[in-house]
């Protein structure tokens, strides 16, 4: 099992920027200059690592982004978002079962 997991992050804002933090652990994954082409997106964490247009396939969402991830360690972790819209955080720790 391992001691940290990256979420998959699904947003959809209605500014130009936006702030996700997680204030447990003081890392900070940051998008700036944003527009139609790039307002909906997801951001795949574990194994994958890039961040996506839902709103335009061929823009790339990573340019907008300070190119950091958040990570979520075991146990609690307390995350501020700043910024205007709906955010979904996704995460499906693995289990080790005997």
């Amino acid at each position: 099992i391992r001691d940290y997991y990256y979420p998959d992050i699904e947003f959809n804002v209605t500014g130009n920027s936006f702030i996700i933090k997680n204030v447990t652990m003081n890392e900070i994954m940051e998008f700036t200059d944003l527009n139609d082409s790039c307002r909906h997106g997801i951001v795949y964490g574990d194994g994958i690592m890039t961040m996506v247009s839902l709103s335009d396939n061929e823009f790339n969402l990573r340019k907008k982004s300070n190119k950091k991830f958040i990570r979520l360690q075991n146990g609690e972790n307390k995350i501020q978002i700043t910024g205007n819209g709906t955010f979904i955080i996704k995460v499906q720790p693995k289990i080790s079962l005997r």
